[in-house]
């Protein structure tokens, strides 16, 4: 009887193992709050070498595509240039110039990703005012992100709306 009754018993099932949780592609579906990070450095109409840090934090309104923020900076701008006039003796008379201006950008950044892909190409707008040098900021820009990095071009305009050309790396988090 003892040995029919083993013979009987089933060994349990082992159980299943339970199936990974399935991931949705890295930065397929960008939503939520995030932060921008990005180092630029350029050169203006006059001149002038531009570069500094800029930080800004917001929202992805529209998921994968419209970023709105607020954010600051710092940027530094060194003009080099010489200029002349003639004196009373009708002489020419040359002056060198050699000035920094530090300012501390505040601005609203707006981007919009063109695709939902890990690499897309975006358009990018800051616009705002420079505490220490008083001017206005404008500052549109085209670029593309891979995975969480950003590369971009812009061309800026500021204070006395005097052009430029930027080139921005930055990184998304």
């Amino acid at each position: 009887i003892v040995r029919e009754y083993i013979e009987t018993i089933e060994p349990e099932p082992e159980p299943e193992p339970e199936p990974e949780p399935i991931k949705p592609p890295k930065n397929y579906l960008r939503t939520g709050f995030q932060s921008h990070i990005s180092a630029f450095a350029g050169l203006d109409y006059f001149d002038a070498y531009m570069f500094g840090i800029d930080i800004s934090y917001g929202y992805m309104v529209v998921p994968s595509y419209l970023y709105a923020g607020v954010g600051f900076g710092l940027g530094v701008n060194m003009y080099e240039y010489r200029d002349g006039y003639y004196n009373d003796n009708h002489d020419y008379v040359e002056k060198y110039y050699d000035e920094t201006d530090i300012h501390l950008p505040l601005f609203g950044h707006l981007r919009y990703n063109m695709l939902n892909k890990k690499t897309t190409p975006f358009v990018d707008l800051k616009i705002g005012y420079a505490v220490g040098s008083d001017l206005m900021v404008l500052e549109p820009g085209l670029g593309f992100t891979y995975d969480n990095l950003s590369y971009k071009v812009s061309f800026c305009l500021v204070g006395d709306w005097s052009p430029g050309m930027l080139i921005e790396f930055g990184f998304t988090f």
